[in-house]
């Protein structure tokens, strides 16, 4: 995260699932999803949910989870920052990075990282999502 908040990230290092394994475990936060998303939209994120589970990669990497700036704060280098520290952390132990974009406006910024797009993710009844790749430096 930025100093001032304006900016954070969320990585999950080799080894750690996106979400959690196994179906009891999942069935544990089924009730806070249906609190927040109601049926429809919780029958629509497992869909979702199961298209980005087949675009991940299987090769151990580091999976940018989650990146935001906070709007007044945008295009001014503050994602571009916490990316690169990170990237630069991640090549110290040359793994690969994955992400999957859900703003093609943000598709340049992580081009210029290294990333390269893999594949639209197309899920039902929602926006496109770009799985991008990073290869171990």
């Amino acid at each position: 995260m930025s100093d001032d908040g304006a900016a954070c990230a969320i990585w999950l290092p080799p080894g750690i699932p996106a979400w959690p394994p196994g179906i009891f475990e999942q069935l544990k936060l089924l009730p806070l999803f249906l609190q927040m998303c109601g049926f429809g939209r919780i029958v629509r994120g497992a869909a979702i949910s199961g298209e980005l589970e087949r675009a991940h990669p299987r090769e151990m990497h580091f999976y940018l989870n989650f990146m935001a700036v906070d709007p007044p704060f945008q295009g001014m280098g503050l994602g571009a920052a916490i990316l690169g520290a990170t990237l630069r952390r991640i090549d110290e132990v040359g793994m690969p990075a994955y992400l999957e974009n859900s703003n093609p406006r943000n598709t340049p910024l992580y081009e210029r990282g290294g990333f390269v797009a893999q594949k639209n993710i197309l899920p039902e009844d929602a926006p496109p999502l770009i799985s991008m790749l990073r290869k171990a430096r």
